[in-house]
């Protein structure tokens, strides 16, 4: 199907992103083992399990068999079943070694030591992860009768599947129960009962004469969200209800969501199955063989998915009762359970906006959208975090059709969604229920990004007899090639982050000689607490701030805008531009080392004769300066250096090198303790000193 069924493969991955789900895809062969398939899902399970949450199966890839069992009731039919389930549970112990029969009249049912097929007849360990599948291996009817191939009932069902999601169709809100079980005294048809009268209301319940015209008199044609319908059956063939053939060629299923239940159909994997059939006809979307033992969709009525409701129902054991073991009172087992249809599906879905245009207003995301009737407005979503998962931006309801994000920064070609936010009110209850995404991509005035050449002042390593900064870390060949800010917990945005140098861009001496790796943001010009955009940088001994090549501008992933402009250093205190800056494509430089460009806050910067530097002495990585009491700058000196021998020195790259030389000193000239009793006052021990950033 990889090429055959590409485009609404596409469309089915899109269509789950914008049901806010992530999609990771395997294209597998169906020589692939099902423990090799399982393996391949259990990875990415652990790999992410908070997020890892359902499987879907499209084709007749490995289809696991297990257990001895005949939920059935027929002698001859006992043996191992499909058991897709085996998908689901990621850390259970799955045995092929102590069932032995062969007893079955199919021999696709024999199951013995050794040959593929599980012992469990119950699953070994709760299921983590939902499961569906949909697969049209071996209908000969559609072929006959309709001329569908599997490949072609595969195409429409995906094209179904995405009319119903985004309301192209919309089933009418009811339900129709076919009990031509009713003479069974274990109750077979109560699953369709119970579920369908909570998720469509009662007086939206037909119960159906199962002793009169057949179930496809009722469903032909006809709309109903879901049905249940039972009655005796063979692997093609249901009691009344109808047949694989029926399907094919004169009957089209009108329920979209549907149970049904009798003999040996239940088996699913194998030829011309009737229980798959309903999803090659008309609007279904979904089947399951419930009753043996009794499946639970009521979660659905409160906006969840069928594969939640799917997990919860093979997970069953006393949470839901009374269940039913079988028809003879077998064993109650439950590896037989399969959900036939896609798992991500809701029960009502909600009309989608269309039309997002991302733009840039001050360097902030800017968004629109074409409005939708029957709503009660909108979220808009991030999805150019990475994790795959979508972020709201939107804080509240935009009821609108504009958002003006005062925290996102425009950063060209990064992908948004906005989706339509309802009140459901159903006869279970009432929850909000969304659309699925329009999607729409940043784009506007500003493609390139901006730049901005800081220049900046150190107060450790400044030396104010030669106008320089010292480079003592670089001659000791200690400044790291990838720069230390992410390690340290600062978040980086809008690209920045994970940048590294070159040893040739060390090996510079002279007056563009590099003192350290520092940090510059830009930040929002109405919320300037907010950071729109990070660099990790390069200072030169000269004052210039250059990027990892060690010549040129910093740019940043936002477009043109104001902005203020912030630079930090790792055991200094930050400064921060006084006003927002007007910064495009073109290199702007911002001096915060002269005493003309004025600063947020009082006193921002130190001035030493005719420059400013930030203020030294932050060995805690803070907003303050302090010399005594908890948390202070100065203990942890004496602690690098031994903490009983204040004489003793240290070197290497840490945060107590207050003056940049490469070595701890704790006491001496040069020490790295006195600058910050100094910057406090000197004489008062207790006084702090106060980053001057919102």
């Amino acid at each position: 199907f990889t090429s055959s069924v590409a485009s609404q493969l596409t469309t089915l991955e899109g269509d789950m992103r914008a049901d806010g789900w992530g999609v990771i895809r395997h294209d597998v062969s169906r020589a692939t083992s099902a423990v090799n398939l399982r393996a391949m899902i259990q990875a990415d399970y652990n790999a992410d399990p908070s997020n890892v949450k359902a499987v879907f199966i499209i084709g007749h890839v490995a289809v696991p068999h297990s257990g001895n069992l005949n939920p059935d009731g027929h002698g001859d039919h006992q043996g191992a079943w499909p058991a897709d389930g085996y998908y689901g549970e990621m850390n259970g112990t799955w045995t092929d070694n102590s069932v032995n029969n062969s007893n079955s009249q199919n021999s696709r049912n024999h199951n013995t030591p050794g040959d593929g097929d599980f012992d469990q007849s119950d699953f070994p360990s709760t299921l983590e992860l939902q499961v569906g599948r949909i697969d049209f291996y071996e209908f000969e009817s559609f072929q006959y009768y309709a001329g569908l191939s599997e490949t072609q009932l595969t195409i429409n069902y995906l094209n179904k599947l995405h009319q119903f999601k985004t309301k192209a169709f919309t089933p009418t809100f009811r339900g129709a129960v076919f009990d031509n079980f009713d003479d069974m005294s274990n109750g077979l048809a109560s699953a369709g009962y119970r579920s369908i009268s909570a998720l469509v209301g009662p007086s939206n319940l037909t119960d159906l004469n199962p002793n009169g015209a057949p179930f496809t008199t009722y469903i032909n044609n006809q709309s109903y969200l879901w049905t249940f319908a039972c009655g005796g059956g063979s692997f093609s063939t249901c009691s009344n209800v109808g047949s694989t053939s029926e399907y094919a060629s004169t009957v089209s299923m009108g329920g979209v969501f549907n149970m049904c239940i009798g003999s040996y159909f239940g088996d699913w994997d194998s030829y011309n199955n009737f229980m798959k059939a309903p999803l090659g006809s008309g609007k279904a979307l979904t089947n399951v063989w419930s009753g043996i033992p009794n499946w639970f969709f009521h979660h659905m009525g409160m906006g969840d998915n069928i594969g939640y409701s799917t997990l919860v129902s093979m997970n069953n054991t006393t949470l839901y009762t009374p269940q039913s073991s079988g028809w003879q009172g077998s064993p109650y087992n439950r590896v037989h359970m399969g959900l036939m249809g896609d798992p991500s599906l809701r029960q009502v879905m909600v009309a989608m906006p269309s039309n997002l245009q991302v733009t840039n207003v001050g360097g902030l995301a800017n968004f629109t959208w074409t409005a939708t009737s029957g709503v009660d407005g909108y979220y808009v979503y991030d999805l150019g975090n990475g994790t795959g998962v979508p972020q709201r931006v939107t804080p509240n309801v935009v009821t609108g059709t504009n958002f003006s994000s005062p925290t996102v920064p425009f950063v060209s070609g990064r992908q948004y969604m906005v989706r339509s936010v309802k009140l459901e009110v159903t006869p279970t209850g009432s929850f909000t229920n969304l659309s699925l995404g329009a999607f729409g991509t940043a784009s506007g005035q500003a493609t390139t990004n901006v730049v901005v050449a800081p220049r900046m002042v150190l107060e450790g390593p400044y030396d104010s007899g030669t106008g320089l900064m010292t480079d003592g870390l670089r001659t000791a060949g200690l400044i790291p090639l990838a720069e230390p800010y992410t390690a340290l917990g600062y978040a980086q945005v809008a690209g920045g982050g994970g940048e590294s140098t070159t040893q040739a861009v060390l090996n510079v001496s002279g007056n563009n000689a590099i003192v350290d790796w520092v940090r510059v943001e830009l930040r929002s010009s109405g919320t300037p607490a907010t950071v729109l955009a990070t660099r990790q940088a390069l200072l030169q001994r000269d004052g210039d701030v250059v990027g990892t090549d060690g010549t040129t501008a910093l740019s940043f992933g936002v477009g043109t805008g104001n902005y203020y402009v912030v630079v930090r250093h790792r055991n200094h205190l930050g400064a921060m531009t006084a006003n927002a800056l007007s910064l495009s494509a073109t290199s702007t430089t911002v001096d915060l080392k002269a005493t003309t460009l004025s600063t947020y806050g009082n006193g921002a910067l130190k001035t030493i004769g005719t420059v400013r530097a930030l203020w030294a002495g932050n060995v805690v990585p803070d907003n303050k300066l302090l010399y005594t009491g908890l948390g202070n700058d100065r203990d942890p000196i004496l602690a690098r250096i031994g903490g009983t021998v204040p004489t003793n020195t240290v070197a290497g790259y840490f945060p107590e090198d207050v003056t940049l030389k490469g070595f701890v000193q704790y006491t001496g000239t040069g020490n790295d303790r006195d600058p910050i009793l100094l910057n406090i006052g000197s004489t008062v021990p207790t006084n702090t000193k106060l980053e001057q950033l919102p």
